[in-house]
């Protein structure tokens, strides 16, 4: 099975970049950015559009067969040949629509001449216009004074003068955009005005020739040739370029080139001049194969000029399907150093990172068990902080949890896993840790009550370096038994606040934990630290991380 990469929208320049059509976010890329002048509002421009079923926007490839239907209040049928419709007279064939005041068909030659308020639509573009002339057997047609709107995406503009023919269409002295149009007392957001507009439905390419682009009232730049799609099929082309400034970096341009590989591949390559340090080289490219699904993306900034060395970074993302019941994931991640984020990290956030992770995995879920193993690893990435605070690295990481119901009120469940930690500079051990549990859930709509017997069992296996440290017994162990109540009332009732009907709840809580003392000052720290206090605290069986 090939899935489709969400769709990217682009202009195609020759010397020049900059995109109005931003990408699209879909269910695999849900966090595409929109921005407000991009989309402006969703009204129509044109409100008389008619809306067309689903059947009726495929017709436009079967317009030489089908009939040519025409109505109006009025119809002279005296010139036999010459047939003349006034009052809200309708052409109809196929997907094709026209309305005017006045009409007036030749059957013989086909030809029709339109008058008064002309509305003409088809499943692509719907045009008002002043007069109409055309063919509707060599499907041309001849508009002057035009105001268009896209059907399929949001678009529109004006046009001195339009010529259509079937899925083309040629514009003269036009524009476009995807704001409302201008008012007295606003302005479009965003408007490309050009010479001449090119519309082709069937490759799904627009293009314009001459054209400046105006944010608001301002020209801020003219292009001599852009192109951009009609539909939702994706095209190469320039995406628009971001900029920015810090003092430790000067000028920060990046220009970014999409490049559509196929329905399932894309790539998008990129050149980021760095005012002070030059100019680096970036690339992201994703794919859909089957059941998986990943990108690779990184940049690199060769001799940087301020520290002589090249800088670069690197990612890999991928999650996959290995059968009913298991998936492969991975995220790793790289820098060339531990001031690359800081030095160019385009947020606050970015900056500041710290903590470099990366982890592998292969994960699987059955109706009473889940399953993983898992090679993670974090790098420290803060000139700042030693080598030695470094996590350490668990490769690997093995998980197993069980939990089988024998009849509404039993429960056995088994939670176990292996590790071996790993360190650049620190001792290594391996530990398991096992916790088989007995539960007798007793649950029902008013409340619950949830005993639980457990045995928790932890074992260590360290090196040699431990007992440096003062870890004289290489292979400690510890077991403890783990006792537990929850339980819980659910009291309801149907209320009023402000006017609404509401429903109130109130659930006071019981939770009793019981476990027995016991000194595990023999035991090293691997991956255990305290965790925030929190309200779900108040009900875990373990105020720490790990074992």
């Amino acid at each position: 099975m090939i899935s489709k990469l969400p769709r990217v929208k682009a202009f195609v320049l020759p010397c020049v970049s900059l995109a109005l059509l931003v990408p699209v976010a879909s269910a695999a890329d849900p966090a595409a950015p929109v921005l407000s002048w991009q989309q402006c509002s969703g009204a129509p421009v044109l409100d008389w559009i008619e809306p067309m079923a689903a059947s009726s926007q495929h017709e436009g490839s079967h317009r030489e067969q089908a009939a040519t239907d025409i109505d109006a209040d009025s119809i002279d049928v005296s010139g036999k040949d010459v047939y003349l419709l006034e009052g809200d007279a309708r052409l109809r064939r196929a997907d094709q629509r026209l309305r005017a005041d006045r009409l007036q068909f030749t059957h013989s030659a086909s030809t029709y001449e339109a008058t008064g308020e002309v509305r003409y639509q088809d499943s692509g573009v719907a045009i008002a216009a002043k007069s109409v002339s055309g063919n509707v057997e060599t499907e041309q047609t001849r508009l002057a004074d035009v105001r268009y709107q896209l059907i399929v995406l949001r678009g529109n503009g004006e046009a001195a003068s339009a010529d259509l023919k079937g899925p083309k269409g040629d514009f003269v002295e036009v524009s476009y955009s995807t704001c409302d149009p201008a008012t007295a007392s606003k302005p479009q957001g965003w408007v490309l005005r050009a010479t001449t507009m090119h519309l082709d439905q069937e490759s799904g390419v627009g293009s314009m020739r001459n054209a400046t682009l105006r944010i608001g009232e301002v020209p801020v730049l003219w292009l001599p040739y852009a192109s951009f799609p009609l539909d939702n099929r994706r095209k190469s082309g320039f995406l628009y370029p971001s900029i920015g400034s810090a003092s430790d970096t000067g000028i920060d341009l990046r220009v970014p080139y999409y490049i559509n590989i196929a329905p399932n591949q894309d790539a998008t390559v990129s050149a980021r001049v760095i005012g002070q340090r030059g100019v680096a080289l970036g690339g992201e490219y994703r794919y859909l194969f089957g059941n998986h699904g990943g990108q690779i993306e990184g940049d690199w900034l060769p001799d940087d000029d301020k520290t002589g060395r090249d800088r670069s970074l690197g990612r890999f993302r991928h999650a996959g399907r290995l059968g009913t019941h298991w998936n492969v994931f991975a995220d790793v991640n790289h820098v060339s150093d531990d001031r690359y984020f800081e030095d160019f990290g385009d947020s606050l956030s970015i900056s500041s990172t710290s903590l470099l992770g990366s982890a592998v995995s292969v994960a699987g879920r059955g109706s009473y068990w889940s399953a993983s193993v898992a090679a993670e690893r974090y790098d420290i990435i803060d000139p700042l902080v030693a080598d030695s605070a470094e996590p350490y690295r668990r490769l690997p990481r093995a998980r197993f949890r069980w939990q089988q119901p024998f009849a509404e009120w039993l429960q056995l469940r088994l939670d176990a896993e292996a590790i071996a930690f790993g360190h650049r500079e620190l001792a290594e051990a391996t530990r398991y840790d096992l916790r088989p549990a007995l539960a007798l859930p007793f649950e029902r709509a008013w409340g619950y009550v949830r005993p639980e017997l457990a045995w928790r069992q932890t074992g260590y296996s360290l090196d040699r370096e431990f007992a440096a440290g003062g870890f004289v017994d290489r292979d400690p162990t510890r077991g403890v038994p783990i006792s537990s109540l929850d339980a819980a009332l659910n009291f309801e009732r149907d209320t009023r606040l402000f006017g609404s009907a509401m429903r109130q709840t109130l659930q006071p809580r019981l939770y009793y934990l019981n476990v027995p003392f016991e000194n595990q000052d023999d035991l090293p720290i691997f991956d255990t630290q305290e965790l925030s206090f929190s309200y779900g605290q108040l009900f875990r069986p373990n105020r720490f991380t790990g074992a």
